[in-house]
């Protein structure tokens, strides 16, 4: 019996992931050189410097946020809370034998997602492809908002290279 294929492994995720990374950087580098006639010494004395990392985080995000499962039993919990919450409401959500450690306004939050990734994909699941990318959406907004912020912080006490950092 011979192992089946089940597409492409871990790693070559990973490398296609990282290449692609550094095409974005490449093209947004070019792209802002050119355009904003912006020196490349100068790149990172404004705000420029911030948005493309901002930019490639993003797409890094949603990359790996397809590609990667994350942890099976958090999954499993993000989506089993999400479906019981669109289904019985925020009344009953919080249960006798139910445990559920996440404050009631992200559960109703991500009630929305699915409620989204059905009317989209009626059959499919919030454990993988699509379903698995607005599943983890609230943690990319998140990290992105605190990205943003972090910047502004540090644009405003130092300077927008510190900020960038």
């Amino acid at each position: 019996m011979g192992k089946q294929d089940s597409g492409p492994s871990k790693s070559s995720i990973i490398l296609q992931t990282v290449l692609l990374a550094v095409a974005v950087a490449a093209v947004l580098y070019l792209l802002a050189s050119y355009v904003l006639k912006v020196q490349r010494a100068n790149l990172f004395r404004g705000s420029l410097g911030f948005w493309m990392v901002f930019a490639i985080g993003l797409v890094l995000r949603i990359v790996l946020a397809i590609t990667q499962d994350g942890f099976k039993a958090d999954i499993g919990c993000f989506a089993s809370w999400s479906n019981r919450m669109a289904t019985i409401g925020p009344m009953q959500f919080y249960g006798q034998g139910t445990f559920c450690d996440y404050p009631p306004l992200y559960m109703l939050f991500s009630s929305i997602l699915t409620g989204i990734q059905a009317l989209l994909n009626p059959n499919g699941s919030l454990t993988e492809g699509g379903g698995l990318l607005l599943l983890k959406s609230p943690a990319i907004l998140c990290d992105m908002l605190t990205a943003w912020l972090l910047f502004k912080i540090g644009k405003k006490k130092l300077n927008s290279k510190v900020g960038t950092l």
